[in-house]
């Protein structure tokens, strides 16, 4: 087990967490991967970058699976794919998000 303790303000652990029950990847920099890396998860960066034509880079940034809370439009995705999948129709987007 290892604790990693930084001095900024510290994430909501639990809806990190949430969000890899997802599907979603970590986003932080670390022992994987620097910043500006590509994101480790290529199910996760794959989807990202088939459905929004957006990379998922590494960053310490404010984004809610890197080190703090913002949700972006990206963190949608698996609700995306769900969705087009259930019904059938490539209908759905997510709100804010490029293509």
């Amino acid at each position: 087990m290892r604790l990693e303790v930084f001095r900024q303000t510290s994430m909501d652990t639990i809806s990190h967490e949430a969000g890899h029950m997802l599907g979603l990847g970590d986003e932080a920099s670390g022992e994987n991967g620097q910043a500006g890396a590509f994101v480790g998860d290529a199910d996760y960066a794959g989807l990202v970058h088939y459905r929004l034509q957006e990379s998922v880079l590494r960053a310490d940034d404010t984004s809610i699976m890197s080190r703090r809370d913002k949700v972006r439009p990206r963190h949608y995705i698996t609700f995306l794919e769900a969705l087009i999948h259930l019904t059938d129709s490539e209908g759905w987007t997510i709100a804010g998000a490029t293509p």
